[in-house]
């Protein structure tokens, strides 16, 4: 997905309250940057719970 069309999701979707950007993490975080998106998954997740 086009990073133009990601923000423009960002910016028109009123659902969407917080963006969490990995850096250098390319399309499949999972795959090139995994402990840094387990930490991301959980800091969102002790901040909703």
């Amino acid at each position: 997905m086009p990073k133009e069309f990601q923000q423009w999701q960002i910016d028109n979707i009123e659902s969407v309250t917080d963006v969490k950007e990995i850096k250098g993490a390319d399309h499949m975080a999972m795959l090139y940057m995994p402990k840094q998106l387990c930490d991301t998954l959980l800091e969102i997740v002790q901040k909703y719970n």
